[in-house]
């Protein structure tokens, strides 16, 4: 769908206006999924799987290769918000772990928080950003510091667009 500029008085909102803004605050493209346990993470970075595409009307989600992919006239203005769990890494002073995103190869957000033995934590990583057709976002996560390796975990990732792009007041 082409991009829209500033309605016409007395349009129709059928128009090509009308429709973009119904789509754009009604029903935004995106998309929601999870991972699985990723046991043993070490001190390198290490790409979590997704496992459920919980709600992707467009496409988004590529369970088999653990990654979002923006599709075809999907370019626009995004928020996304993944949920990392970690469990099992050593308690103590010195013991995390760190969770980035990462678009098209590249981290552009990153999270830590520390371990606490058996007990699960969870953790948030926000990015706001404009992405085009072909971008890809992957999510990894690695251990800081020794002792036992934490089991990290995407509890969710959601994806959503919430414009076109970045406007003038």
């Amino acid at each position: 769908m082409p991009l829209p500029d500033r309605p016409v008085s007395h349009a129709s909102i059928e128009s090509v206006w009308g429709q973009a803004v119904h789509d754009y605050t009604f029903a935004p493209a995106g998309a929601s999924c999870s991972g699985g346990d990723n046991a043993g993470i070490g001190t390198s970075f290490s790409t979590l799987a997704i496992d459920t595409a919980i709600d992707d009307p467009g496409g988004y989600v590529d369970v088999a290769g653990n990654d979002i992919t923006i599709p075809t006239d999907g370019e626009g203005l995004y928020h996304i918000l993944v949920d990392m769990n970690t469990v099992s890494g050593s308690a103590g002073s010195g013991f995390g772990t760190r969770g980035v995103i990462l678009l098209n190869g590249a981290v552009v957000a990153a999270g830590k928080e520390d371990n606490n033995g058996a007990t699960n934590v969870r953790f948030n990583i926000p990015w706001v950003g404009e992405l085009v057709a072909g971008d890809v976002l992957t999510f990894q996560a690695q251990k800081i510091g020794g002792g036992t390796a934490p089991t990290v975990s995407l509890a969710s990732v959601i994806l959503y667009r919430v414009g076109f792009e970045f406007g003038a007041p």
